[in-house]
């Protein structure tokens, strides 16, 4: 795995690690001492990963992300991408958009950041009134 593009391994990541639900892609995909940043919390490792991970399942059916934009240099790759999915507790359909940025050492998985708009997913569930976030802004 070592010889494929960041590309094809952020690809390989998204598809396998959260389209699929896949545990065992994650012991493949990813360093073992990887961070994750931005999903709420930061990971570190595949035991807090696969930990992650199976809390996520738990929470969310019919998982589709999908990249819409990607660009790489070197061993990284940063993009955009939509997540879609079924909420399990609320029942209702959830989208947002969500970048990355990874970086890959030896074919895994060494680092991540994600940037996710939880405004948007809160709302979609019912959690949240989108009107909220006007109180940032008065005085």
């Amino acid at each position: 795995m070592g010889k494929s593009s960041p590309e094809d391994l952020a690809h390989l990541w998204f598809n396998r690690v959260w389209n699929a639900l896949d545990e065992e892609a994650v012991l493949q995909l990813m360093h073992r001492r990887g961070e994750i940043l931005g999903l709420g919390t930061t990971v570190l490792g595949r035991d807090e990963f696969l930990s992650y991970h199976r809390a996520f399942r738990r929470g969310f059916d019919r998982v589709r992300i999908e990249i819409v934009d990607l660009v790489a240099e070197g061993a990284a790759a940063a993009g955009h991408a939509r997540f879609s999915a079924v909420h399990r507790v609320s029942g209702r359909e959830v989208d947002a958009l969500l970048s990355f940025a990874v970086r890959f050492e030896g074919g895994k998985l060494r680092w991540a950041r994600h940037v996710v708009d939880f405004t948007a997913l809160l709302s979609q569930v019912g959690t949240l009134d989108p009107r909220a976030v006007g109180l940032l802004f008065e005085s």
